[in-house]
């Protein structure tokens, strides 16, 4: 929980805070149709990621490999298992796919990109939000141990189960625009770069107001965008 003085600085320095979730959900919803069957890349559980697809869709598939997906009310059906192997999903039969913060787990992301080339209909896109590989939480948690991310969650109160592993082998427009190259059929048609308020930082008001400072700063020059904390993207499936 933030003490009063973060409470303070956040309702001074962010009165109206950007909302990624909403940003996300805005650009699926746009995507999809009453008719839509919809697929949730990496659904978990459903406590950080709470929307109404359900009711917006004919159908929103969640895949997980951890079981917590079983309990998400989001889902009108859950499959446990990889991304990268979806045999209960027919070719070109998904009208939308998304991920949120799931595409830095992937251990192997070519081989989930091809999967999804081959469940999306043609011009169906995939849309993604997931951290850049150069903010500084990111670089931090590439060079540090599972368990000091653990140590962070609880920090900003979240549950260290559900603080998976990360490669950030997805992460960049580089790494992306790579991955693309070996599935052909597939384009990056949109990236977007977001830096919100700290949120990484609320367990110390002198670390937050660094991370205010750094947010004026990255988000006052185009030239440093990469730098932002997050990526918000799509990628569609060629004809």
């Amino acid at each position: 929980m933030s003490s009063p003085t973060i409470i303070r600085l956040r309702r001074n320095f962010y009165p109206r805070p950007v909302n990624t979730d909403q940003l996300l959900i805005a650009r699926i919803e746009a995507a999809i149709t009453p008719g839509s069957r919809v697929l949730d890349v990496g659904a978990g559980s459903g406590r950080r990621f709470k929307h109404s697809l359900k009711y917006k869709a004919k159908q929103v598939i969640g895949v997980d490999v951890d079981s917590s997906v079983a309990q998400n009310p989001n889902l009108t059906e859950f499959h446990i298992g990889g991304s990268n192997n979806m045999p209960f999903l027919a070719d070109s039969s998904i009208d939308c796919a998304f991920s949120r913060y799931v595409l830095e787990h992937l251990y192997s992301p070519t081989l989930v990109f091809r999967e999804l080339r081959r469940v999306l209909k043609p011009g169906a896109p995939f849309i993604f939000i997931t951290p850049s590989r150069w903010h500084y939480v990111s670089v931090i948690a590439a060079l540090t141990p599972q368990r000091f991310h653990n140590w962070m969650a609880t920090k900003r109160g979240l549950c260290p189960e559900e603080t998976f592993r990360t490669y950030y082998r997805a992460n960049s427009k580089r790494q992306l625009c790579q991955i693309l190259r070996n599935c052909p059929g597939l384009s990056l048609v949109e990236l977007e770069y977001i830096e919100s308020f700290p949120g990484y930082l609320v367990f110390s008001p002198l670390l937050f107001m660094l991370g205010v400072l750094y947010e004026r700063t990255v988000n006052g020059f185009p030239f440093l965008r990469m730098f932002r904390a997050s990526m918000i993207g799509r990628v569609v499936r060629g004809a």
